[in-house]
């Protein structure tokens, strides 16, 4: 089956277009390549997903005082899942060679391997949930590919460095149970590991959904207040050890995002419309400018459950917040790179202390 690919375009009707796989390669800039949940299964989903995406990047651009639309500066694509959650054997060799081999090789040679990390570093991971999964499966295939074209163990760790996945509530179990693929085997998680990655989660949603799936909530809970103590706000953490994933990793990790969510259904904290915010042009009765709120309200995908500014916590504002400055980080780096005329490192230890100031100062500047 054909890859099914829509690209984000503001001069169609719908804010959006039909996208050939094959023109990945010629898109010049940076991407954030956006992978949803389970349910992401048709074009307005994905489109709705391309809307929280830009309408965070553009808070930021205004809250940076940089004075440039961050959300006008990137390409946003996004892939629709044939199967429930996944995608078929061919469509993920087609994902890997347009977005990514595209990138290392021209006309039948490797390129250097700071080339192409200066060309891999232009796209950014944005997924949610199962999303996760999916862009794993990327990333095993794409390791594969690199190493049948020559490239060593220590340029393939190089090469997966220059990226970057941001997930809200990934689903990350190190398998492929359901690629139809039978050739792939579980993950190798030390390869995966050379990705950088920043994830959010929420206490409630993680330790819950996990006890329902496992039956793990005492052991998970206890391991989780061992590093993080009774947790009530946002907590970040740099290669954390709670994570499978522990190379150059910033976790956000929330106590709760919905207020009084012990008598709400628990799930409902997976739900990433949560960290939906929009740019209100007004300030409030201090002056502030409201420019970082939850607009109007929002319906929960699978329960129907609906959610106004009242029901969502304050950590929420913070988690949104810390999302948003990493996809404008993402981008900044991504146009960094495509203006220079080397390869520009990401420094994860800088995004991770001003990951750090953004969640814990609310409606602060952000440090670009």
């Amino acid at each position: 089956m054909a890859l099914k690919l829509i690209k984000r375009n503001h001069d169609m009707a719908d804010k959006y277009e039909r996208f050939d796989a094959e023109k990945l390669a010629g898109l010049k800039g940076p991407i954030v390549f956006c992978m949803s949940g389970n349910f992401a299964s048709d074009e307005k989903k994905i489109n709705n997903y391309f809307q929280m995406t830009e309408d965070l990047l553009g808070i930021t651009a205004k809250q940076s005082g940089k004075g440039a639309d961050f959300s006008k500066l990137v390409h946003l694509v996004g892939t629709i899942y044939s199967d429930r959650g996944n995608l078929e054997f061919g469509e993920y060799k087609e994902l890997m060679s347009t977005l990514l081999m595209s990138r290392c090789v021209r006309d039948g040679s490797n390129l250097p391997v700071d080339e192409i990390c200066k060309n891999l570093s232009q796209i950014t991971f944005f997924t949610y949930c199962r999303g996760a999964t999916v862009a794993t499966n990327l990333m095993e295939k794409f390791g594969d590919a690199l190493k049948d074209r020559g490239f060593s163990e220590a340029e393939i760790d190089k090469i997966y460095s220059s990226m970057l996945h941001i997930t809200f509530a990934p689903e990350i179990d190190g398998k492929h149970d359901s690629t139809p693929d039978p050739t792939v085997k579980p993950l190798p998680r030390s390869r995966y590991e050379k990705m950088p990655s920043i994830r959010i989660k929420s206490f409630n949603d993680f330790i819950i959904n996990s006890d329902r799936s496992h039956g793990l909530k005492g052991r998970l809970q206890a391991d989780y207040e061992e590093i993080y103590g009774k947790l009530d706000g946002v907590a970040i953490k740099f290669n954390d050890p709670a994570n499978m994933i522990k190379k150059d990793n910033v976790t956000i990790f929330t106590s709760n995002l919905i207020e009084g969510n012990t008598e709400k259904v628990p799930q409902n904290e997976h739900c990433i419309s949560i960290l939906k915010r929009r740019a209100i042009e007004s300030r409030d009765a201090k002056g502030e400018p409201n420019g970082w709120r939850l607009f109007g309200k929002f319906v929960h995908d699978k329960t129907q459950e609906v959610f106004t500014v009242d029901d969502v916590h304050k950590n929420a504002d913070k988690v949104s917040q810390g999302l948003a400055y990493a996809l404008a980080e993402s981008v900044v780096h991504g146009i960094n790179n495509q203006h220079s005329d080397h390869y520009i490192p990401r420094d994860m230890k800088r995004v991770y202390t001003n990951l750090q100031s953004v969640c814990q100062a609310q409606n602060k500047d952000f440090v670009m």
